[in-house]
């Protein structure tokens, strides 16, 4: 988790700091921008990365659940066998 933090914090800062360079801006302010967007970057990652997690707790889970309920059941019944036709010459 503390990665997608780092990228998310680098990222934001990246493209907020040169967003602003590209827009004429001096270098004080682009990197108080950039230090903002550093902070919006990171926290918008970390909580992508904890919908990701729960959807994929959440997925586990039902395929858990399916899983369990299949081996409850019992094995499947056969169905009737069909007959093997031989090629006709």
């Amino acid at each position: 988790m503390k990665y997608l933090l780092l990228i998310g914090g680098l990222l934001g800062f990246g493209l907020v700091f040169l967003g602003g360079l590209m827009a004429g801006r001096e270098s004080l302010p682009a990197v108080i921008e950039g230090s903002l967007g550093c902070v919006v970057g990171a926290v918008l990652f970390r909580w992508l990365g904890n919908v990701y997690q729960q959807s994929v707790r959440i997925t586990v889970r039902e395929r858990e659940t399916a899983a369990r309920a299949r081996a409850e059941a019992g094995p499947a019944e056969p169905g009737p066998a069909e007959p093997i036709s031989s090629p006709q010459s």
